[in-house]
């Protein structure tokens, strides 16, 4: 049962240009969540009149920047592991690497939510 799809796996310039598109596509996130935290004025909420728990916008875009390392890191590896489950349906390297980033990007969001969720932590 060898035809074009599983000699993919067998080429390791494809095999590369697969991971290549899925590191393109976490690089897109990271650079997009550098841009939105350069764009938001950090110091837009003031905690100076609150009396009981604030937080301020530097504090929400500190949490955010800390909490995508996790899910960049769950979803890389999500990706590494959906490269030869999509070469058997796709022949185009930089489709599988394309599809399996955005499924670990998408598996990742939803095991981070479910931890939240759970409670862990």
């Amino acid at each position: 049962m060898v035809d074009a799809d599983v000699a993919l796996l067998r080429n390791p310039r494809a095999h590369r240009r697969a991971i290549g598109a899925a590191a393109g596509v976490h690089t897109l996130v990271v650079v997009g969540l550098l841009v939105n935290a350069y764009l938001v004025p950090w110091e837009t909420a003031s905690c100076d009149g609150a009396l009981d728990f604030c937080v301020s916008t530097r504090d929400e875009m500190w949490f955010l920047l800390v909490l995508s390392v996790p899910v960049l890191v769950i979803s890389f590896v999500v990706a590494l592991a959906m490269v030869p489950q999509l070469a058997r349906r796709f022949s185009s390297p930089w489709t599988i690497g394309a599809v399996s980033g955005l499924v670990g990007l998408v598996v990742a969001v939803v095991v981070i939510l479910f931890l939240i969720g759970s409670r862990v932590f």
